[in-house]
């Protein structure tokens, strides 16, 4: 094990969930994003998984995914991880029923403080939002673009 970490957000930075957004007409109706979340219909962004495959193959790091799903949807989001081609991460971090009311950059930033505190560096953190690696703990930043929503 490599204690030298990269931390990745779920979606729209590793899973692209636009055939969904767009479905509802860039609405967010909750029924309905269960069941995208239990379908495990997300796809890959070609390039967020070329580049989390170079990271995973030619190189040394451990590879932890943030979500801010909650627990009751992280078996689906795990499949749906590896179904699109993202595979060996150390763990994928679900929000549990205490951290719901959480802001997202507290909730992201403590799960980050969690993974250094079991001994590994973080020197880079993915995402979409500037609350998946807002709050310190996070190395390197790399903000990619989302055009669908934005998440304080």
């Amino acid at each position: 094990i490599n204690t030298q970490a990269i931390v990745f957000d779920v979606d729209e930075t590793l899973l692209d969930n636009s055939a969904e957004i767009i479905g509802e007409d860039f609405g967010q109706y909750w029924p309905a994003w269960q069941d995208w979340m239990i379908s495990e219909n997300a796809t890959a962004f070609p390039a967020m998984l070329k580049f989390y495959n170079y990271i995973e193959q030619k190189t040394d790091f451990s590879i932890f995914i943030i979500t801010g799903r909650s627990q009751d949807y992280c078996d689906y989001t795990t499949k749906n991880l590896e179904a699109a081609g993202y595979s060996n991460f150390q763990n994928l971090v679900c929000r549990t029923k205490e951290q719901i009311s959480w802001s997202a950059t507290e909730y992201k930033s403590t799960s980050r403080q969690n993974i250094i505190d079991q001994g590994y560096d973080i020197i880079g953190c993915v995402g979409d939002q500037i609350s998946d690696c807002a709050g310190g703990n996070a190395g390197y930043i790399m903000k990619l673009p989302n055009y669908f929503y934005y998440v304080e």
